[in-house]
């Protein structure tokens, strides 16, 4: 058996991955608690003498915050600590993860302001609560719905009867969409469901929040450019700064996975957005980050690099007559690296002169006789090849071009101040951007 019950009020502290202090206070001033206790009566006898866990929300986690054990069809949440104001689940589901694992069966209960608060299963019934009968009006008419259409029906007339109230502004976020979002339509149509001045509904058990997240952070079938439109249109509809700061906060998070595609989008963020989202003591960490990433996005100049040859002569990239550089940053110890360089190496080979680019690979593990040894089996000797065990380069490759794992890629054009076109670019899209060329 699984329970859920839901708490409502109007102001909402966080755990686990944000902070008390990152999340935003309602929009009503409440009465101080002292402590929480929440009682539960009649519940179902295949429940007896099992824990059940109160859980809450941040939206993007679930965390458990109590337990208690059924013992006579009762069960007792209580703490002389405060409970942070929300929505909650308690279920029979041990170490659960997911809002959408906790809703799979359960009632929905509106919590009110009061700290001490009765729930009494069989019935559905809460003490004070017209925010309950309201919902569990509309549940139990969209249930007697014997059609799709009905079910509609049934929703437009509830949203319509009470706009403003909580229940309907929660059933509008939350049932518009239930399914990630796949068009640009569909994601006008949730921003549109969605009253985003309103801080209560920043924490609700369900995915209509995360699926707006993941359609405006998609993988790397997208350009940046249109990553950072979709996150303006739903920012500029957080007239709260509190809900909006939220939002940043989610989207940073998400962006921030080392992906070179979401570098620019990351800089971007923290550029046009005041920085009052960042969590206090980690203004100088992110603000180093950020200007890490400026130095290697696409319209970036790198500066000139040096490195060292096999007979421990320095090449520097200004000394390269071709249009294009093509920056290869490898270790020969490298799984990847073994399978990329020598399919890159032919195509310099066929094409180097017709593309007019030139290969600046530079082996970066120290690692001279494994370099020497792979270099003469592929024979890399005519293009630009270098070791940063023949000699000190002139910049830290490795720190500048935050590298993390290997190989980097990157594709510059000397024609404008060797500014950088694109990073970790495939060898696909090598030969696609030269054939267009």
């Amino acid at each position: 058996m699984k329970i859920r019950l839901l708490l409502l009020a109007l102001c909402f502290t966080a755990w686990g991955c944000i902070t008390p202090e990152q999340i935003p206070s309602g929009n009503t001033t409440t009465p101080a608690q002292t402590g929480y206790d929440i009682v539960l009566t009649n519940i179902s006898h295949a429940q007896e003498n099992k824990p059940i866990y109160l859980y809450g929300y941040d939206c993007l986690e679930v965390a458990c915050i109590d337990s208690a054990t059924v013992f006579r069809g009762r069960a007792e949440f209580k703490n002389k600590n405060n409970i942070p104001r929300g929505i909650y689940t308690i279920s029979s589901i041990p170490n659960a993860y997911s809002s959408e694992e906790l809703s799979q069966q359960g009632k929905d209960i509106v919590f009110n302001q009061s700290t001490r608060f009765y729930v009494n299963l069989g019935e559905h019934l809460t003490t004070n609560s017209e925010e309950n009968n309201q919902l569990f009006r509309y549940y139990e008419q969209k249930a007697a719905a014997t059609t799709p259409a009905l079910a509609q029906s049934v929703f437009n007339s509830f949203t319509a009867t009470s706009p403003s109230s909580f229940v309907s502004k929660y059933i509008r976020a939350t049932e518009t969409i239930g399914t990630p979002i796949t068009s640009d339509a569909a994601f006008r149509q949730q921003l549109n469901a969605v009253d985003f001045s309103d801080t209560r509904l920043l924490h609700v058990p369900n995915s209509y929040i995360r699926n707006i997240l993941d359609y405006i952070v998609q993988p790397e079938s997208q350009e940046a450019s249109a990553c950072i439109a979709k996150m303006d249109a739903l920012l500029s509809r957080c007239p709260n700064a509190a809900v909006r700061n939220y939002y940043i906060r989610a989207l940073f998070s998400l962006l921030n996975v080392h992906n070179p595609d979401y570098d620019p989008v990351l800089v971007y963020l923290y550029d046009h957005y005041d920085h009052t989202w960042i969590e206090s003591g980690s203004e100088k960490r992110i603000e180093r980050k950020i200007n890490n990433l400026r130095k290697i996005i696409p319209g970036a100049q790198i500066p000139e690099l040096i490195s060292h040859d096999i007979h421990g002569k320095a090449h520097s990239t200004n000394d390269i007559q071709r249009r294009y550089t093509v920056l290869w940053f490898w270790d020969p110890d490298c799984d990847h690296c073994q399978e990329m360089t020598p399919p890159l190496h032919r195509f310099y080979q066929e094409h180097g002169r017709d593309y007019d680019f030139e290969v600046f690979a530079v082996e970066v593990n120290d690692d001279y006789d494994r370099w020497k040894a792979f270099s003469d089996k592929h024979q890399l000797w005519d293009w630009t090849n270098l070791s940063t065990s023949r000699g000190e380069q002139n910049i830290d490759f490795i720190e500048y071009f935050d590298i993390m794992t290997t190989p980097v890629i990157l594709l510059i054009d000397n024609s404008q101040n060797h500014t950088i076109i694109k990073r970790q670019i495939t060898l696909d899209e090598l030969r696609l951007f030269f054939s267009k060329k």
